[in-house]
């Protein structure tokens, strides 16, 4: 991936610069290298903007993807969860690109309160993997999004008027799926901390 960015970053197909960086940036959050996601998925949207190709169908909904998993990780559930929902809508519609679009909307959308929602994608992937022959790694990451709904409860944000906005940061963090230990290096603190 990084020598086809770097190829089509020298004969300027930027589309598929834009992919090689999106899907850069996933493998990094598949890492929890979360500098890395968000630096990939910020040059992949970039990337698409300045050739106006933001809204093109089909393989560029892997940057909005990007765009909204790195916005998850860090917290920003309102447009994470714009981005996620505009990279499954331009996704071709094979099996394993709605996966790669769905699990990472699922924890989004359940942190920001809409439970119903969340079940339903839920439902959507476990019917996909259903029907996949082989899906290699979106079964493992399908179990782990469905051990999140098991091991935590849904928050809300209703005007919790006395936490600040660093507690609503790591609050908002534990729901995007981050350990305490990835959330004290993201804010850079401390584990005890």
């Amino acid at each position: 991936l990084r020598e086809a960015r770097t190829v089509a970053l020298a004969s300027q197909p930027w589309r598929t610069a834009a992919i090689a960086s999106a899907e850069l940036s996933l493998l990094a959050a598949h890492r929890d290298d979360a500098a890395q996601q968000q630096r990939f998925a910020g040059m992949a949207f970039a990337r698409l903007e300045q050739h106006g190709l933001a809204d093109a169908p089909g393989t560029s909904g892997v940057v909005h993807t990007a765009r909204g998993a790195a916005l998850g990780a860090d917290g920003r559930l309102g447009e994470a969860r714009i981005a996620l929902e505009r990279g499954l809508e331009l996704r071709p519609s094979a099996h394993l690109e709605t996966l790669d679009a769905l699990l990472p909307l699922i924890p989004v959308v359940r942190a920001l309160g809409d439970q119903a929602r969340a079940e339903a994608l839920l439902a959507e992937a476990r019917t996909i993997v259903g029907e996949c022959p082989d899906p290699g790694m979106f079964a493992r990451w399908l179990a782990a999004v469905e051990r999140s709904f098991e091991s935590r409860p849904v928050w809300r944000h209703d005007g919790a008027g006395e936490l600040s906005a660093a507690e609503l940061r790591v609050l908002r963090l534990l729901e995007a799926g981050r350990s305490e230990r990835q959330i004290a290096s993201e804010l850079y603190v401390s584990f005890n901390t």
